[in-house]
């Protein structure tokens, strides 16, 4: 009877709360309790900038266990969030309750990026675990406190964030994601003056001693991810003095330049999304 009355209290929660979901309906009987929050905007966004979760979205949740971090190899002891244009439900088949944190809260941290969602193999040397499927694109993340008790793991309002010097850049019309944009300085073979991370994929990590996310490795070219008819890079700025960019955009066939003139140290401001032409606009050069 416990348990009938448990799953009736989670769909009048359904139904009364919208974005908070009680998770019953599945293979065990354990309930996740959670709200999420609106996805955060950028400002002066493009219509390529994703203002809202769409179908298909997915978010990853780490917990931190009883005797600190458990073990996720390959993606074991996390649940997968997916939203399907109303709702979020939940993947639990992964998460092994015996290991999770009984007595009063623990930390947890909510992944999002474009793709599908699962953690890899452990670097020793990161303390952290690779994310398999990073596409490129943008990134957030969440640090909370959850709890667990009586089957029921309360997560409270899962509310992402972005890093102040993230920035977007979308090149109108483009289409494909096998784009790769990088940001040069006016030799195009250099970065002198420029100080910028390239989000690329397959380069980022989970680091647990703080629960946060990192970059992995070297690189000079964000990987592209469509959105809404545009393809949008992802970078963070960390310092800009030249007074020249060039931005480099190739697709393994055709390589394309475009030059801005007169950069100061406020260009590519963070927390903003930009437009470039398209390709077949005034400006753009294409390598012979």
């Amino acid at each position: 009877m416990k348990k009938i009355f448990i799953a009736v209290m989670a769909f009048a929660a359904i139904a009364f709360t919208g974005c908070s979901k009680e998770d019953f309906n599945d293979s065990n009987e354990l309930i996740l309790n959670f709200t999420v929050a609106d996805k955060p905007s950028l400002g002066n966004a493009t219509r390529a900038v994703k203002s809202g979760w769409e179908s298909g979205d997915q978010i990853l949740l780490v917990f931190q266990g009883q005797s600190g971090h458990l073990d996720y190899t390959n993606g074991s002891n996390t649940i997968t969030l997916t939203y399907n244009g109303t709702n979020w439900s939940a993947n639990k088949s992964k998460i092994n309750t015996s290991l999770i944190n009984s007595v009063g809260k623990k930390t947890y941290a909510a992944i999002y990026h474009p793709g599908n969602v699962t953690l890899g193999t452990k670097d020793n040397s990161l303390d952290g675990y690779l994310l398999n499927g990073y596409k490129g694109g943008e990134q957030l993340q969440y640090s909370g406190l959850y709890s667990y008790e009586n089957d029921v793991i309360d997560l409270g309002t899962i509310s992402f964030t972005r890093a102040s010097d993230d920035f977007q850049i979308s090149v109108k019309g483009l289409t494909g994601d096998n784009w790769k944009l990088s940001i040069m300085d006016e030799t195009i073979t250099g970065n002198n003056g420029i100080n910028i991370i390239h989000a690329k994929a397959n380069n980022l990590y989970l680091r647990l001693n703080k629960f946060t996310l990192g970059q992995y490795g070297e690189y000079i070219d964000a990987t592209g991810v469509e959105y809404g008819g545009d393809v949008s890079f992802f970078f963070t700025k960390i310092s800009l003095t030249a007074t020249k960019l060039t931005f480099v955009l190739t697709n393994d066939t055709d390589t394309y330049y475009y030059q801005k003139t007169g950069v100061t140290d406020s260009t590519l401001e963070g927390g903003k999304a930009y437009y470039l032409p398209a390709i077949t606009a005034q400006g753009w050069v294409k390598k012979q």
